[in-house]
């Protein structure tokens, strides 16, 4: 997964669209340290709705300005601000509007809900031999400072590649791959070829959720269904977007990790796969594996590496995914769109 490079430099959102040229744009005004509070809105001679406006500040407590739009309000704040600013603007599930106490625009009961995320199993740790992970660039400065150095100039050397080395996409009810066990897995799969994991090699990795990170030496492998079950919203009666009456403050998001049993089932069958992908050629040349069956203290984070994917069980490699499964960070989905009111937040054109 090497992208290949023509000028060394890495492309951000902001320096791929807000080009010199486009901010030297008369008409375009970019406002740092603004918190947008909630839409405006007008209505038409038959009482429907129309965004006219939003109400912006530098923070809570701070002197609120309005500004006016002439043609049209393009909201675009990601899965979880999107819904948060629609709640605040009115725009909901009216039970949830009135429990805030604030006035309701458009009662829509999908505001909120339908979102998704991939959940990771947490990083599987495999003790690399050396020369093989980023320790000589993470660790040692005079190495690292060639190495940006190699970016700098020519747009080359590790720190042109990006952290993803290589990835994988399978289907989890592929007969002919090594997934132990059969276990019962529905297919949330987009036809009968498409995959349903994607698992991906990274030559560092994190630990406790990102808190900390692997052990020197250590290859990391993130697994991560498509589709989970278990992060669709909608299928869950109890409030799942509790959003408080303050655009500065966070609302309350509720995934549902593994609360269903395929999402569990899928996510053990490709660890099972990846420990036995570990011991394969070449790959397993570039590692220094063991095969064990129960954690051990000199295991440590290497639980489950270091397990022998024929030996480890279920229940070892759900209490693995539960303990240090966590999100990948790609929420989607939250205002969704459709034809149909009654089950969409925005039409085909997110109006």
């Amino acid at each position: 997964m090497t992208p290949p490079l023509t000028e060394p430099i890495g492309i951000s959102t902001a320096t791929a669209y807000l080009t010199k040229e486009v901010l030297a744009r008369p008409n375009l005004t970019i406002a740092i340290s603004t918190f947008t509070e909630r839409v405006l809105f007008s209505r038409d001679a038959d009482g429907t709705p129309r965004a006219v406006g939003v109400q912006v500040s530098a923070g809570r407590d701070q002197t609120k300005f309005a500004v006016s739009a002439r043609r049209e309000v393009i909201l675009s704040a990601g899965a979880v601000a999107t819904p948060q600013l629609l709640l605040l603007s009115g725009i909901g599930p009216a039970p949830h509007l009135d429990d805030l106490g604030i006035p309701i625009v458009r009662d829509l009961y999908h505001v909120g809900r339908n979102m998704y995320d991939h959940l990771c199993a947490g990083s599987v740790l495999l003790r690399a031999k050396p020369q093989y992970t980023w320790d000589d660039y993470l660790k040692k400065p005079l190495q690292t400072a060639y190495a940006l150095g190699q970016w700098m100039a020519w747009g080359t050397g590790p720190l042109a590649s990006p952290c993803v080395q290589v990835a994988l996409f399978i289907r989890s009810d592929d007969q002919s791959l090594p997934y132990g066990p059969p276990l019962p897995t529905k297919d949330r799969t987009s036809g009968p070829r498409a995959p349903d994991v994607e698992i991906a090699v990274f030559p560092f990795s994190a630990l406790s959720r990102g808190k900390g990170l692997a052990p020197p030496g250590s290859y990391g492998i993130c697994i991560a269904p498509f589709q989970p079950q278990t992060c669709e919203l909608r299928h869950y009666p109890t409030t799942i977007y509790k959003c408080i009456r303050c655009a500065t403050h966070r609302p309350q998001v509720s995934l549902h990790y593994l609360a269903d049993e395929s999402d569990v089932n899928v996510l053990m069958k490709a660890t099972r796969f990846s420990l036995n992908l570990a011991r394969t050629e070449p790959f397993a040349s570039t590692l220094q594996l063991q095969n064990i069956t129960e954690p051990t203290e000199e295991s440590g984070s290497y639980w489950p590496g270091d397990a022998d994917p024929n030996k480890v069980t279920d229940e070892q490699l759900k209490a693995f995914i539960k303990g240090s499964g966590s999100s990948a960070f790609h929420p989607t989905s939250s205002a969704r769109m459709g034809t149909d009111g009654n089950t969409s937040v925005v039409d085909l054109e997110l109006r």
